[in-house]
């Protein structure tokens, strides 16, 4: 069942420091896109914003190293070790501008 609760813009610290706290909730953040990576139907993109990079799931194209976009998606805690956490944003939608 899709979670249809939003949170307005957030910045990329305030999800990391509280994955928990927003696990499964849809979110938005804005940033600049600093890595890609492409598997098969899948993207993996990082996003940067003042506060910090957060990894980004997508099965569209992954925009290009230095655009900005604004991303909509889902908090997922990939994994969590000791005091290490792996936080994933499962994008819903993006809107991106060139760099």
């Amino acid at each position: 069942m899709k979670n249809i609760f939003t949170i307005s813009m957030l910045n990329i610290v305030e999800i990391k420091n509280a994955p928990r706290t927003f696990e499964r909730k849809q979110v938005t953040i804005k940033g600049t896109a600093t890595s890609d990576l492409s598997i098969l139907s899948y993207g993996l993109f990082e996003v940067e914003d003042r506060t910090g990079t957060i990894a980004v799931a997508t099965r569209n194209a992954v925009p290009r190293i230095g655009d900005k976009v604004t991303i909509t998606g889902t908090v997922r805690q990939a994994l969590s070790w000791n005091d290490k956490q792996l936080v994933l944003l499962v994008e819903d939608s993006r809107v991106t501008s060139g760099n």
